[in-house]
């Protein structure tokens, strides 16, 4: 098997231990072939900006299709942070672990877990981030796994490493309405509402209660951000379902 050897980048892959050829001294390290993590999919997965109407959810044939129908609300992201209280080796970390990319430059290891499938930034002080997570359960459980990973890398599986500042800081979910509706004219009764359809095809509604922000489409899709927990979501599609449903049209079907 090839293997690539960065002697100066700052950018360093580490696969998971059965293919992983590692050569340690102190100008190099040999590895196996770059990692579908890179640098550059972390840093996508951490950004949400221009999100649109979600594909899945339009041509899912479960979607309600009548009014009688149950309004599905699927979890699609969910995005964690918090602190170890203690100072990270993270080449160490990165030695003993698989699929992981350190980054010397920016300093921030970054680790892809399968189970749960969710991708994790660390940084040397500490902080955290998980992201990809399918539901708040599964965040906590990555975090755990993380924390005790880090602790067993850093040789302190004797003491008590407790996991600080724990927060989910944004829920992403979407679902469908079993009706189209008529962003235009809902644009036009609610101030609070921004449909510019020259920049987004969606109508942007920026809710305080609970605090998150909706994209409502044309076909009865809604996406919700910047929301705080899985409960913020259904508060959410709960209070807009009654506005939407005032400027309902024909669904429409592909």
């Amino acid at each position: 098997m090839a293997s690539l050897c960065l002697c100066s980048s700052p950018l360093v892959t580490f696969l998971s231990s059965s293919f992983v050829h590692r050569s340690v001294s102190s100008t190099s390290l040999a590895v196996g072939p770059k990692s579908s993590t890179s640098k550059e999919v972390m840093d996508n997965m951490f950004n949400f900006d221009g999100l649109e109407e979600d594909e899945e959810e339009f041509n899912d044939p479960s979607a309600p299709r009548t009014l009688n129908d149950p309004i599905d609300i699927r979890v699609r992201n969910v995005v964690c942070n918090y602190t170890l209280p203690l100072h990270i080796d993270l080449r160490k970390v990165a030695m003993n672990c698989g699929n992981v990319t350190f980054d010397r430059g920016r300093g921030v290891l970054l680790k892809q877990m399968r189970n749960p499938h969710c991708f994790v930034k660390i940084y040397s002080s500490g902080k955290v981030y998980i992201v990809g997570c399918r539901s708040e359960a599964e965040c906590m459980q990555a975090a755990r796994r993380i924390a005790r990973k880090v602790q067993k890398n850093m040789g302190r599986t004797e003491d008590t490493v407790r996991i600080r500042n724990y927060k989910i800081c944004n829920v992403l979910a979407t679902c469908r309405m079993p009706f189209g509706v008529r962003i235009g004219e809902l644009a036009a009764h609610f101030p609070q509402a921004q449909y510019e359809p020259e920049l987004s095809p969606g109508l942007i509604w920026r809710s305080q209660n609970p605090k998150c922000v909706l994209r409502v489409h044309t076909t009865g899709t809604i996406t919700v951000t910047g929301a705080s927990s899985e409960m913020d979501v259904q508060l959410a599609i709960e209070m807009i379902y009654p506005i939407v449903y005032q400027f309902r049209a024909p669904a429409q079907r592909p």
